[in-house]
């Protein structure tokens, strides 16, 4: 149902006519050059003759990869572009319902979270945004902690550093979400003994996890130092969120409201709902940019209200680069689902999965524009 508008014209439809069309040829770009010219990647058939031009957006090669046999099978750029989407929704489901069954043990919860994780409004507005939309490595590296903690065995540790890194090498803005995310353990002791216990063991996955992220960015290191490709702080602002528009004229929903509400006033003393808290809070904050703005004006009594966004834009290396706050939003309602689900009690489980499915039928994921 949801992906009935792209697939009427599979080979000429697609999601954002600007952004979407040039992440499709970025994807075959990705594609190609993994599969023909791998060691000049970065050096693009775009602005030339200027040099690592791949480095004015995301690599895309995560993407690029899942696209390659779709490309093989079709040499259709779009229709591979729309079956990364797909793949991309099914990943993202099942992945969000297996970690939640293993920790909750309650098919419902399961379901339910699963499905408005994968297709309420702030996943799939970002459709036609693939670095921002392909987060399904999140849940997956999640539930890969969850068992090495469990089990102890190696096999899940490497399973979590395989998530970052396919995370990370196709947008630097989704490796942030993926490493904000993991603060959803910091409330748990059981993560706490077991890194500080087997941290030489933990030691080797993360070296190499972080070096091949950080290899595979050196040429957007040497590229923003080429070109001064840096994002002011206006652009950040520009673009960020009002404190009123979390539900209003950018499609914005009143599901993240509803689990928010859900994730802090039901009382519940479990580490993961702390953690979900934090998470939620610090990207909620986040997505409002560096300064309080009002219908899209910003508020001075008598100056600007600055806000944590503009100590990270100084602090964090590599925030100078992203120039859309608003896309924390969608770290921060996965995180309110996935917190307030650990809430419920077990006697709600159904009233739980009934409300999800009339926000969905209220937020209509199905209904967005598709250009030809």
């Amino acid at each position: 149902m949801v992906s009935f508008p792209l697939l009427k014209n599979p080979s000429r439809n697609v999601v954002d006519d600007y952004d979407g069309v040039f992440i499709a040829w970025s994807i075959n770009w990705a594609s190609y050059a993994a599969t023909h010219t791998p060691l000049k990647f970065f050096d693009a058939p775009i602005f030339y003759p200027l040099a690592k031009t791949i480095t004015f957006s995301d690599p895309m090669l995560t993407a690029g990869l899942i696209a390659t046999p779709f490309l093989l099978a079709t040499h259709e750029p779009l229709i591979a572009h729309t079956a990364v989407i797909f793949v991309s929704y099914l990943l993202f489901g099942w992945f969000t319902a297996l970690f939640v069954y293993k920790t909750t043990q309650s098919q419902a919860l399961a379901i339910g979270a699963g499905t408005y994780a994968t297709f309420g409004s702030y996943h799939t507005m970002y459709m036609g945004h693939l670095h921002t939309f392909m987060l399904q490595w999140i849940p997956l590296s999640l539930l890969a902690w969850s068992l090495y903690m469990e089990k102890r065995h190696m096999r899940w540790l490497w399973v979590w550093v395989l998530s970052f890194i396919l995370t990370a090498i196709n947008s630097p803005f989704s490796g942030f979400l993926f490493l904000a995310a993991q603060g959803v353990w910091i409330f748990d002791n059981k993560s706490k003994h077991t890194v500080m216990r087997y941290w030489k063991k933990l030691a080797i996955p993360l070296v190499v996890a972080f070096g091949i992220v950080l290899c595979s960015y050196i040429p957007y290191i040497q590229s923003s130092q080429l070109y001064h490709s840096e994002r002011s702080i206006r652009d950040a602002a520009h673009t960020a969120l009002s404190l009123n528009e979390v539900v209003g004229s950018r499609g914005f929903s009143y599901g993240i409201l509803f689990f928010i509400a859900i994730l802090m006033f039901k009382k519940s003393s479990h580490w993961f709902k702390k953690g979900a808290i934090l998470v939620t809070s610090v990207a909620f904050i986040l997505s409002f940019g560096p300064v309080l703005k009002w219908n899209q004006s910003t508020v001075k009594i008598p100056f600007p209200i600055p806000l944590p966004y503009s100590i990270a834009y100084y602090v964090v290396p590599g925030m100078k680069a992203f120039r859309a706050p608003p896309r924390w939003m969608i770290l921060a309602s996965y995180m309110a689902v996935l917190g307030a689900v650990y809430v419920v009690k077990r006697k709600d489980h159904r009233l739980f999965v009934i409300a999800i499915f009339i926000l969905l039928a209220l937020e209509k994921p199905w209904n967005y524009q598709v250009f030809t």
